[in-house]
């Protein structure tokens, strides 16, 4: 896991972040800590894909296992 880099978010959705997990087409990768405490993977999208249709439902399958079912919390965020 790398640090946070400057300009990245100290915390998303209410998920605090430790690190960087990854980095691919779709986004960033971090290592955030919920409320509770639970340790849990936090992708942030790349802004250009936010508002396009196509990419949501890309996103979505990607997600989800072979019967279309997510088990995940999904919180979008717009950041300005």
């Amino acid at each position: 896991m790398e640090g946070l880099q400057r300009g990245d978010p100290a915390s998303v959705g209410g998920y605090v972040l430790l690190g960087r997990l990854g980095a691919g087409g779709m986004g960033q990768v971090f290592l955030g800590v919920s409320p509770s405490g639970r340790r849990v993977a936090v992708k942030l999208i790349h802004p250009v894909h936010a508002g396009e249709d196509h990419f949501r439902e890309r996103f979505v399958l990607a997600i989800s296992d072979q019967n279309g079912n997510v088990y995940i919390r999904v919180t979008s965020q717009l950041l300005a």
